[in-house]
């Protein structure tokens, strides 16, 4: 298994999903988002969540060590600069998506996988 990092762009509920996921998977996580109170709200989401699988008896670890592999940045460049993968989790909105995308391919390793994560039907702005 690779030691590269999981770069996740957005800590709302999706972000703070593929995250856990990634996390919960034993990978080491990078989650960016553009202010410190929206990575403050995805980090107390992350804690909500751990707290839920454990009580369920759905997590191999303690939550605490899980959490221990998610790391929470500001810096695009930090997020992503030894990322395996960038996973896009930014609003619907088509124009917001390609400039995240950008933005994230630019400073990204260059064979970093850049995926996006879009629910069913049109992105406002198609």
């Amino acid at each position: 298994m690779s030691a590269r990092p999981i770069a996740i762009v957005g800590s709302g509920a999706i972000g703070v999903a593929f995250a856990v996921l990634f996390a919960r998977a034993g990978r080491t996580v990078a989650v960016f988002d553009i202010d410190d109170a929206a990575l403050d709200r995805g980090r107390a989401d992350v804690e909500a969540r751990l707290r839920l699988l454990a009580d369920a008896g759905l997590l191999d670890e303690e939550p605490p060590v899980v959490a221990e592999r998610i790391g929470w940045h500001t810096d695009a460049v930090t997020a992503a600069r030894d990322a395996e993968l960038v996973q896009e989790c930014a609003p619907e909105r088509a124009d917001l998506k390609r400039d995240v995308l950008a933005r994230f391919a630019a400073v990204a390793p260059e064979d970093a996988v850049l995926a996006s994560a879009r629910l069913a039907g049109r992105l406002d702005g198609e």
